[in-house]
């Protein structure tokens, strides 16, 4: 109908028809509108790609401090639950590859949630240098003057000290 329209809108203007031009006009906008919804399509999915890979890269972040006397507890954006004893300090930061929690000060303990997403991302809590990897536990680290004390409630932490020292620690 609107080719019909504008052919008889062209004929009231004394321009000449063209043969076949009113098949070809429709097929062309027609190529035209497709080829330009599968660009805004792609781009959409594009943007939307962008956007899920920069959150699951951004990660989290935070710093967790508590005052003397005071006990602070925290789940993390894993499920796993960490609990600060007094005048502590840590500062957790969560990426696509790695959960990493850096013991600045007093003690912590870490109920660390097992990845369920097949992410393979290890827990590992930083204290003074020494490094302690979670092998899917509930453990508490303390900073003690010069030394880091671990102790393991349930499963198993791997502990490397400042001097490249390795060993694993079990319950109790």
């Amino acid at each position: 109908a609107r080719d019909q329209v504008r052919a008889t809108m062209e004929r009231w203007q004394g321009l000449p028809a063209v043969a076949g031009d009113l098949q070809r006009t429709p097929r062309g906008r027609r190529k035209a509108l497709s080829a330009l919804l599968g660009l805004v399509g792609v781009g959409c999915g594009a943007a939307l790609g962008w956007q899920a890979w920069r959150e699951a890269t951004a990660g989290f972040s935070a710093t967790l401090a508590t005052l003397v006397g005071k006990r602070l507890e925290q789940t993390l954006p894993d499920g796993s639950h960490v609990t600060l004893d007094a005048d502590s300090r840590a500062e957790v930061a969560f990426h696509a590859s790695c959960r990493r929690v850096r013991l600045l000060r007093g003690s912590a303990f870490f109920a660390a949630a097992r990845e369920d997403k097949g992410l393979g991302r290890v827990f590992a809590v930083e204290a003074q240098g020494a490094l302690i990897t979670v092998l899917g536990t509930r453990f508490g680290v303390e900073i003690d003057g010069p030394d880091v004390l671990v102790a393991v409630e349930e499963g198993r932490v791997g502990v490397r000290s400042v001097d490249g020292q390795e060993c694993v620690l079990g319950a109790g």
